[in-house]
């Protein structure tokens, strides 16, 4: 009996339809007066050459997103980095308040001395 259920779900999943292609492109119109309008495509109906271009698309603005999380998330971390090192400075220099201040030459002085 187990047997027969099996080959039952088999060939129910081999008799499966292929999932259809749920992706949209949605294109907008602009008017003359300024009016948008928006016309909505599915991927299903596409003829080869139409899917072709859309998946590079598609390709493309995944890559553009995952750009933009990379730097996102780059600036955010330089920020954090940044604030820490002037945090570490800012306390540098408040503990050698305490010290005579240094100074600082450009040479021009120290050559019209000699």
């Amino acid at each position: 009996m187990a047997k027969a259920n099996n080959q039952v779900e088999e060939s129910a999943v081999s008799e499966q339809q292929e999932p259809q292609d749920q992706r949209k492109f949605i294109d907008t119109h602009t008017d003359k007066d300024g009016n948008e309008s928006t016309v909505e495509h599915q991927v299903a109906d596409f003829n080869d050459e139409q899917k072709n271009v859309f998946n590079k698309l598609e390709i493309l603005v995944t890559q553009d997103n995952k750009l933009t999380a990379q730097y996102e998330f780059q600036h955010e971390q330089n920020q954090i980095l940044s604030n820490h090192y002037v945090a570490e400075l800012k306390k540098l220099l408040s503990s050698g308040e305490d010290q005579e201040p240094e100074v600082v030459s450009d040479g021009e002085a120290e050559k019209e001395a000699k």
